[in-house]
């Protein structure tokens, strides 16, 4: 494989992202590419620096092509002052700026990035064309991205093997589609000969191609199911003794954001939590924001750490007694399958999965016996699931596996999946 090179083309890569959810995947590919003696390039946007979150010397190890980006400076601009207004109520001139983003954000096709993929563009033709370069992968979203490799396939035609890359739905499901018909219309033609030019679809939770094969023709004979994975090479002891915490320890690592709007909304679950009489705390790790109103309410319940490194949250997770994933948007959630829900298999702790109760992580964590699933839109349920698990932690009878029997997501096994379709 020594003369095979992979050009990997996103939008967000540390450590101008605001959360490593974005471009861990991506990174974790590169390094594993990398491994097997291929070489690799990444283009990506730069903006504010916001973190390497633990992975800077990684990071600095790959060959990054980093173009200065306006939007994404004020993304990740826009990110440094969410941190500092944590639990702080909007004020009517960001309110406003908000519903103008929003304007601009529909009138985008298919979002606010596509007024910056020509010099993109530009940057990776002069990439592929001085390293003679013949794989190009486009991860997205944002779907923006994956107007780069449409105009690259279009360019170089059968030069380039033009692997897309989905992280998440486009037009398949309201999440990211466009309210007004005609840039609904739009998108989805966009959306379409993107699908038709790409020479491989790579897609990481398996309900994605089964929405594209509806909705657009049938792409599974150059489809690949790869899932984000646990990384087994991060060297944790994942067979550390239990933790003995004085109360039902629940952790949940990644953004936590109290808005309505918002696909990761505790307020539901608070709600709840106000009908259970049982000795619990609820540990957030990462860009959390929860009002002040929540945090008064429920004080002694719940506690905010904010955002730590990569290793010091894996770190953290061996310290609680369940480990959770919370998800309160129902558009899309059929296909979440976050990296979290991979990592928390990793450390072997049980899961509980928080949300509507068609998510493909409910759906694994199920098969597999790994936790625990609630309804996020019963509060009977909630109030119900976590009385059953107190009275399992109470009787150290709480959900337990070994990572023994679930080799097949780790990212070695996932990635290894891609070596074929590359030239």
């Amino acid at each position: 494989m020594q003369d095979k090179k992979v050009l990997i083309i996103l939008r967000e890569f540390l450590p101008y992202c605001n959360s490593l959810g974005t471009a861990l995947r991506v990174l974790k590919m590169a390094e594993f590419f990398v491994g097997k003696g291929i070489e690799v390039i990444i283009l990506s946007a730069k903006g504010q620096q916001t973190s390497y979150f633990g992975y800077e010397e990684e990071v600095r190890k790959l060959n990054v092509h980093y173009l200065p980006d306006l939007l994404q400076y004020n993304n990740t601009k826009n990110y440094h002052l969410k941190s500092k207004r944590n639990g702080r109520t909007q004020s009517h001139i960001e309110a406003l700026v908000k519903k103008i983003r929003h304007l601009i954000d529909e009138i985008s096709t298919p979002d606010v990035g596509i007024y910056f993929v020509k010099k993109y563009f530009r940057q990776a033709i002069g990439i592929v064309n001085k390293h003679h370069i013949r794989n190009v992968i486009v991860s997205s979203p944002q779907h923006s991205t994956q107007v780069i490799g449409l105009m690259l396939k279009r360019r170089l035609s059968a030069k380039i093997n033009l692997i897309v890359d989905y992280r998440d739905s486009w037009n398949t499901t309201r999440v990211f589609q466009k309210s007004t018909f005609i840039f609904k219309m739009l998108s989805e033609s966009l959306e379409k000969k993107i699908l038709q030019a790409a020479d491989h679809f790579v897609y990481c939770s398996p309900p994605i191609l089964g929405k594209i094969n509806s909705k657009f023709f049938d792409i599974t004979h150059k489809s690949l199911l790869v899932m984000n994975g646990f990384d087994p090479t991060i060297g944790l002891n994942t067979q550390k003794i239990l933790p003995k915490n004085e109360c039902l320890t629940i952790g949940h690592f990644g953004s936590i954001v109290e808005h309505a709007t918002n696909f990761r909304n505790p307020a539901l679950f608070f709600e709840a939590l106000l009908n259970l009489n049982r000795k619990i705390k609820i540990v957030f790790y990462g860009a959390v924001h929860i009002s002040e109103s929540w945090q008064d309410r429920l004080k002694g319940i719940i506690e905010i750490r904010g955002n730590v490194s990569h290793r010091q949250a894996l770190d953290s997770m061996q310290r609680m007694d369940v480990l959770m994933l919370l998800h309160s948007e129902r558009e899309g959630a059929d296909e979440v399958l976050t990296s979290k829900l991979f990592e928390y298999m990793y450390i072997q702790r049980p899961i509980l999965v928080v949300g509507p109760e068609d998510m493909e992580a409910a759906r694994i964590v199920t098969n597999y016996g790994l936790g625990y699933c609630i309804n996020l839109y019963d509060q009977e349920d909630i109030v119900n699931k976590m009385n059953a698990i107190y009275e399992q932690w109470q009787t150290a009878s709480l959900t337990s596996y070994k990572i023994e029997r679930l080799k097949e997501f780790s990212r070695p096994h996932q990635y290894s999946k891609m070596l074929d379709i590359l030239q």
